[in-house]
């Protein structure tokens, strides 16, 4: 499986480099809030609520509702799937004609391993998207949502937890957290841009008593906008969006509790 994700990221690089490049920077602010609820022994709901804003915060960039049922395997092994809805609004250097809605549907598969200071999780996750990009109107000739279109894309994300203060990430540990997801979509409506994106994150966490871990810290979004003809060099362009991103983010656990069987009050 790695070797092949390497192939697939190997080959859209060199795509990516054959062709004239222009990118686009903007500075983003994004805060999330993703809480785990445990309601059965093996299995938990899983909810998380983003706020994407461009320009550090002064302009709406996305909002992102994602919701799912996890159930926990055996040795660090869960499987998850749900329902995300995304708003996308006309943001940055490159936006785009009008805002428009996009709802998923995914299903991931997710690995953790513990040594020690270190935590180390992977994931997979296979998203199904009706994406409603903007199109015009050709009676008022305004740009609006359009009608879903669908695709799919696959997420390989890779993170890294490592404990600075003590020999295990639990209540009051500080620690460094790092990540990569590269985005690969596919299916017949992607005839071109296999690479979809790339995040990487940088950062420092803590885990706080019933709070859970917030994480701070520098996120790196290289997105693929797709293939364009220069009008001015008459040369075809591969446009990218770089969003540089405060990202803060609150992870919380509710683990489940069984609830013990006590005497009935007297009547």
């Amino acid at each position: 499986m790695k070797r092949l994700i390497i192939l697939v990221v190997l080959m859209a690089v060199n795509k990516l480099q054959s062709q004239n490049v222009e990118i686009y920077d903007n500075q983003n602010a994004w805060v999330n809030h993703t809480l785990t609820y445990g309601f059965l022994p093996k299995y938990s709901f899983h909810s998380e609520v983003q706020w994407r804003r461009e320009n550090w915060i002064q302009h709406p960039q996305q909002f992102l509702l994602r919701y799912g049922i996890t159930r926990e395997l055996n040795n660090g092994l869960s499987v998850t799937a749900g329902y995300c809805y995304v708003h996308t609004s006309p943001y940055g250097k490159t936006p785009a004609k009008a805002a428009f809605p996009e709802n998923r549907g995914w299903i991931q598969l997710q690995q953790k391993n513990v040594r020690g200071r270190i935590e180390l999780v992977e994931r997979i996750r296979i998203e199904q998207r009706w994406v409603h990009s903007p199109i015009i109107n050709p009676t008022t000739q305004i740009y609006e949502a359009g009608d879903a279109v669908y695709s799919n894309r696959a997420r390989f994300s890779q993170r890294f937890n490592i404990a600075l203060n003590k020999n295990a990430i639990e209540n009051g540990t500080v620690y460094l957290a790092i990540w990569d997801e590269f985005f690969a979509a596919f299916g017949k409506n992607v005839p071109t841009n296999v690479f979809d994106q790339n995040r990487a994150f940088a950062g420092l966490g803590i885990q706080l008593p019933k709070l859970g871990r917030l994480e701070l810290g520098y996120l790196n979004q290289l997105i693929n906008k797709g293939y364009f003809a220069n009008v001015v060099t008459q040369k075809i362009v591969n446009k990218r969006e770089q969003n540089n991103i405060l990202s803060i983010a609150l992870y919380t656990n509710v683990p489940y509790q069984e609830k013990k069987q006590g005497n009935s009050p007297t009547q």
